[in-house]
């Protein structure tokens, strides 16, 4: 990604302003829960705490609560590659497509991060393959982008689509070549029929 829009100061900007959210979205959690239960919930994903997200599920904790930076208990246990959490967050009706204030689905941040399993799970129980983000990116593309090339496999047999354009109009092949990604991720592309 630097490398793509290094020249830009637009581009530096919005480094800065990603780099800074992440780092706030991971230290410096803002509370803003509607009750209480609902906090235990979300320290509950963040910690793995299984029984505990279970037992306040039961109790009438909300599923789809939104947290810190928008981000809901899926997004949180997708980011961290709890399976788990998922599953349960899933079985007891959480958004499968919810996003948080950057517009990252759960299959971004599982794919993001490197999470294949979750990655299965999400794709098996019908997350969007296409949702971008804010700045245009695709779950696809952030798996390319980190050579997560298993992801991308999978990404691409469950229908990513391999020609979308992030906001700077690049494509996932594009990417994939300006990075110097893995020959598999860029010969799977081609053969999906991804152009520059």
């Amino acid at each position: 990604m630097f490398k793509i829009i290094q020249n830009s100061t637009y581009g530096l900007l919005q480094i800065v302003c990603i780099t800074v959210a992440t780092f706030l979205f991971l230290f410096f959690p803002v509370k803003s829960y509607s009750t209480d239960i609902d906090s235990e919930l979300m320290q509950a994903v963040r910690d793995g705490n299984i029984t505990m997200v279970k037992e306040l599920l039961v109790k009438g904790a909300d599923v789809n609560v939104k947290g810190e930076f928008e981000s809901t208990p899926l997004i949180i246990a997708s980011k961290l590659g709890n399976i788990e959490c998922v599953q349960i967050l899933l079985e007891n009706g959480a958004y499968i497509d919810s996003q948080c204030f950057r517009r990252c689905s759960p299959l971004m941040w599982a794919a993001d991060n490197g999470h294949i399993e979750v990655v299965n799970i999400l794709i098996k129980n019908g997350a969007a393959p296409n949702t971008q983000d804010l700045d245009g990116w695709t779950a696809l593309m952030k798996a390319i982008y980190r050579g997560h090339t298993e992801i991308v496999k999978a990404l691409v047999e469950n229908g990513a689509n391999v020609n979308s354009t992030n906001i700077g109009g690049y494509t996932a092949l594009f990417i994939a070549e300006e990075i110097k990604a893995p020959p598999e991720i860029i010969n799977m592309l081609k053969d999906a029929g991804a152009k520059m």
